[in-house]
């Protein structure tokens, strides 16, 4: 009887021993897991891992998390990547439309120095038109002067014609009056 006190006195401290180590390893896993947990969770850090992986249910979960924060991790590289990549897309867009403003900007410059050319043009023009005008009227009335004129000579002639009419008729008149008063 005293075997068997000795055996089971010897087994319960064997399992208590036992119970004490499984208790102090699940202990340990737990506190990892609470500290990868707390660490990614008020931390933001997507490197860390968990350390105890092993075969049992805390293991199991251990292996889960390292997996989940693999996934985030590279989750996170492509955001980044692909955040950079939008980044440098967007700067080079800007500086497109910057160069199409400033390309903009000087076209209207020059739009306003055609503007302003083709009003010049257009009062030149104007001028231009205008003293045709004058010119075109100007010789109009040179032409009704001249025709005016031409009028004048034609019956200053014609006068002339009758007066050389009347005088050759006079010529023969006059010596039949001479000799008629005997002159």
């Amino acid at each position: 009887m005293l075997l068997n006190s000795v055996v089971s006195s010897v087994l319960i401290i064997l399992s208590l021993l036992l119970s004490f180590y499984i208790i102090k390893e699940l202990a340990m896993q737990v506190e990892n897991l609470i500290f990868v947990i707390n660490k990614v969770h008020y931390g933001n850090d997507l490197t860390i891992r968990a350390s105890h992986v092993c075969k049992s249910e805390i293991g199991q979960i251990a292996l889960a998390l390292n997996l989940t924060l693999d996934k985030f991790s590279g989750a996170m590289h492509e955001i980044s990547a692909s955040s950079t990549t939008l980044s440098t897309s967007a700067q080079e867009t800007l500086q497109t439309c910057e160069h199409n403003f400033q390309s903009m900007l000087t076209q209207q410059e020059e739009i306003g120095l055609i503007a302003s050319a083709i009003e010049e043009l257009s009062a030149t023009i104007k001028e231009v038109a205008n003293n045709t005008q004058l010119n075109a009227d100007s010789a109009k009335n040179t032409n009704k002067q001249d025709q005016n004129g031409l009028n004048i000579i034609q019956k200053s002639y014609r006068s002339i014609e009758e007066l050389a009419k009347e005088i050759a008729s006079l010529a023969t008149t006059l010596p039949d009056i001479s000799t008629a008063f005997k002159i």
